[in-house]
């Protein structure tokens, strides 16, 4: 799911701002973007998407403005150093250095500034703000899938119960037929009452309508339009629940692909066909959503 969240806080004139963004993607995958001063935090940064996240493409992107207060040190005994030396080197019992040499003498002055891992805990705090604001809008995002997934879902069992009112109008038609023909090829037989010819006249019926039984059967779709109604029962389940379950809705939105393309390649009859080709689409909706559901 696609959301984004921001924070930012000073720490002795030195700003730093979080920006988190979260895309959509099958796996989770983390990019950290920060100063070298802050490398150090990447650590406790990814542990934390992992912790709360099991999908999606997150970026994190920090930036530090402005430099940390610098003090500085005069170091003394450096100094006492540098005149013992010269002291020893004319000859003489003291030798003061002038304030503008003094200046020049390395060592003599050393800078430092509080590191940034000292304030760690206010760093993960606004860390985690930001991260709970993406959050949210992912959730947000999250219901309005949800709800739009149901209602495909609810289309196809209507889809689903119509194609399976065709199916059996279309398979008592057809099984009246066949009836029909064979209490005609029967009839002679079973008014000379012998039980030998009626056995025969089945077999001949069979033999001379073998294809057109066969196809009968081939065409079924019963067995495919009850998987679609078991698997429709258990994504509905897993859209109500409170556990992420987006790998495998995707998993049960690819056996009704696969179903449903059965069903489209055994339909007959033109409307029942029709009908096979939009439980597809639907299905195909449904799989396009589900790649944002974590």
């Amino acid at each position: 799911m696609t959301g984004y969240g921001e924070s930012s806080f000073t720490i002795d004139g030195a700003a730093i701002s979080y920006r988190i963004r979260s895309f959509n993607a099958k796996g989770l995958e983390v990019n950290y973007t920060s100063p070298a001063e802050l490398g150090w935090f990447e650590i406790k940064a990814l542990e934390t998407i992992q912790s709360r996240f099991g999908r999606g493409k997150i970026d994190i992107q920090i930036e530090l403005t402005g430099q940390m207060p610098v003090e500085i040190k005069f170091n003394e005994d450096i100094l006492k150093n540098y005149e013992l030396l010269l002291s020893r080197y004319y000859g003489k019992k003291k030798v003061q250095i002038p304030v503008e040499s003094i200046v020049h003498l390395p060592g003599l002055f050393q800078s430092s500034s509080r590191p940034l891992k000292d304030h760690a805990s206010r760093i993960e705090f606004y860390f985690l703000r930001a991260l709970l604001k993406m959050e949210r809008t992912r959730i947000m995002e999250g219901k309005k899938i949800i709800s739009f997934m149901k209602k495909r879902v609810r289309n196809l069992e209507r889809l689903k119960r119509r194609i399976t009112g065709r199916q059996n109008q279309w398979l008592a038609a057809k099984r009246g037929q066949i009836r029909r023909r064979f209490l005609d090829f029967n009839e002679p037989a079973e008014k000379a009452g012998n039980p030998k010819a009626v056995i025969k006249a089945a077999h001949r019926f069979w033999n001379e309508h073998r294809e057109e039984l066969i196809e009968v059967l081939r065409v079924d779709i019963s067995e495919e339009i009850e998987r679609v109604e078991m698997h429709c029962e258990r994504i509905n389940e897993l859209l109500t629940g409170k556990v992420p379950a987006g790998k495998q809705l995707d998993i049960y939105l690819q056996e009704l692909q696969r179903e449903t393309n059965t069903m489209c390649m055994k339909a007959q009859e033109a409307s029942m066909n029709q009908l096979a080709v939009l439980m597809k689409l639907e299905v195909e909706r449904l799989r396009e959503q589900v790649r944002n559901l974590e």
